[in-house]
């Protein structure tokens, strides 16, 4: 959705299209469908901050190690390219962004999905950084990474690839899903720091399956604020379970499975929410 605006954004990641919408005519706009060269690949979404000044695109797919800065058109909803933000540098860099999320009108939060080297790296990357958390400033168009990997589910860093991220009450909550490394579906992690500190998040906890969220828990995707903060709904596609955590105690105080009739819950959006 771009504030202040008729329009809103969906994406066709397969097809490296943006589609605009004009909500208030139930149409698609004029300039729909957007493709640009070498920025709409792979292309999950387009967040915008508050003002609808700056959006910003993250790259879904293997080696893609770029967030897609743009600004757009209120009048026509157009998107002009405003540039790129590299998460790393040539040599070493994280790549495969799901989601991307405004902590103000200049800064904002993404993480990474990739753990290594694959077919279609380039020969120039010496190191691909495995899954973290980068700090992404608009101004400058610069990324840093402000939490490491962790290679053990009790260390203080991200262990899974890290799919959705949300801010709330200022803690960093992370879905962490087993998806894209050597096994698929093992399980699924919710990371918790505090961001009193942007630059220097403190880990909290990892809510863990079989602890805090149901035994067989596997693969957590998609977070979602309710609106006044309170909660955080959490879905697993693979596992087929939404979980609601509690912010003010984070614990998880119901829980929806495949026994309610759950069928691969994918996106989960907060009644009065927005993404």
């Amino acid at each position: 959705m771009l504030p202040y605006s008729d329009f809103l954004y969906f994406t066709e990641f397969t097809s490296d299209r943006v589609r605009v919408v004009n909500h208030k005519t139930n149409e698609f706009a004029s300039v729909d469908p957007i493709s640009i060269p070498g920025y709409t690949e792979q292309t999950h979404g387009i967040n915008f901050n508050k003002s609808g000044t700056i959006g910003l695109g993250t790259g879904y797919f293997f080696d893609n190690s770029v967030i897609d800065v743009y600004k757009s058109n209120r009048e026509t909803g157009e998107l002009q390219v405003v540039g790129q933000i590299m998460l790393g540098d040539e040599k070493r860099h994280a790549a495969f962004t799901h989601f991307v999320y405004w902590l103000d009108e200049r800064y904002a939060l993404t993480a990474s999905m990739q753990f290594d080297k694959t077919s279609l790296t380039p020969d120039t990357t010496k190191q691909i950084i495995p899954p973290s958390v980068w700090l992404l400033d608009t101004l400058e168009g610069t990324a840093t990474k402000i939490i490491r990997h962790t290679n053990h589910p009790n260390g203080q860093g991200i262990f899974r690839s890290a799919s959705d991220l949300a801010v709330v009450n200022g803690k960093l909550y992370i879905a962490e899903e087993d998806t894209i490394d050597s096994t698929f579906a093992d399980d699924g992690y919710v990371s918790i720091f505090d961001l009193s500190d942007r630059y220097k998040p403190r880990f909290i906890k990892r809510m863990k399956p079989g602890h805090e969220l149901p035994t067989g828990y596997a693969v957590a995707h998609t977070l979602s604020p309710t609106p006044d903060n309170r909660y955080l709904m959490l879905a697993s596609w693979a596992s087929g379970y939404i979980v609601k955590i509690d912010t003010t105690t984070d614990t998880v105080v119901k829980v929806f499975g495949p026994n309610d009739g759950l069928v691969k819950p994918h996106g989960i959006f907060a009644a009065g929410g927005s993404r």
